[in-house]
């Protein structure tokens, strides 16, 4: 059987694939021949398609905030931020280099050798369009940094002439990817609720402001894209033989979602307390679903 596994963004919330993954790959020993992610969607896709879960595991059993960002010192600092015109609110030189760190020419080299497909998305801001990169491309490592690259909360990523950011910001659980490669089952793992849980109090400062934002932003992106799935898988199976309007044949595909039922808590938080209760409610649920 030819799996795909599409990984969407979701920030710290992606510690939620990670425990979903576990099941699916240590207990009912699934492996998957195409792979796509965005976001930390790419991050966790990358180090599945390379061969390298349990590692991947580890990385989110140690993982604080302090190993993907630092900066912000409080209102001072934001303020004096605004008024040198920086770029961004946070530095992710700990995530670039945990990034070097895990993505070796070994590593490379056995996927090259390997028949898995792997593609991770980004943005590039001048132009606006969304590209694909695989672990095989030159700079790979520092196109998987920009698909992580959160706007304003992250400067973008320079690579060549050009200025990269998250892939999530067009295309949040990368489906397209997969399909076009025929796969006989899809494993879709999204980071991110149906719908927004209301928030209670006063949103005061721009930090909390902006993640609150980007929570919405996510949620309604991964809705949108994941609901056009469903709704075209329904339409193919409803009328076997419908044709899109560039001729193609629309093909129904077996798909399993993963998705959590509850809030994974704040996008940039990746305390240890935090990631844990992700992970053990991304386990819970594959297990549900995937007995």
């Amino acid at each position: 059987m030819k799996r795909a596994l599409v990984l969407s963004g979701g920030g710290a919330k992606g510690a939620f694939q990670v425990g979903a993954l576990k099941w699916l790959i240590k207990k009912k020993g699934w492996d998957f021949d195409v792979i796509a992610g965005v976001s930390v969607g790419a991050l966790n896709a990358t180090m599945v398609a390379l061969g390298k879960f349990d590692r991947l595991e580890a990385i989110w059993d140690t993982i604080q905030n302090k190993s993907v960002y630092t900066g912000y010192g409080g209102k001072i600092s934001l303020f004096l931020k605004a008024l040198t015109g920086s770029a961004s609110i946070y530095d992710n030189t700990p995530l670039w280099r945990l990034i070097r760190a895990e993505i070796k020419p070994e590593d490379i080299k056995r996927y090259s050798q390997s028949s898995r497909l792997c593609w991770v998305g980004a943005v590039e801001l001048h132009s606006g369009d969304y590209f694909k990169g695989r672990p095989t491309d030159t700079e790979f490592p520092k196109f998987l940094l920009a698909s992580t690259d959160i706007p304003i909360i992250w400067k973008p990523v320079e690579i060549g002439r050009g200025q990269w950011v998250d892939g999530g910001l067009r295309n949040i659980s990368p489906l397209g990817d997969v399909i076009d490669q025929q796969p006989d089952h899809i494993t879709i793992i999204n980071c991110n609720l149906k719908n927004v849980e209301p928030q209670e109090g006063k949103l005061k400062t721009m930090i909390r402001i902006g993640k609150r934002s980007l929570e919405i932003a996510l949620n309604e992106l991964a809705l949108n894209d994941i609901d056009m799935f469903l709704e075209m898988n329904h339409l193919a199976k409803q009328n076997p033989g419908m044709k899109k309007k560039n001729g193609v044949e629309l093909k129904a595909f077996d798909y399993t979602l993963i998705e959590p039922l509850s809030s994974l808590g704040d996008t940039l938080d990746f305390s240890r307390d935090q990631v844990e209760m992700r992970k053990n409610k991304g386990y819970l649920r594959a297990q549900t679903l995937v007995p």
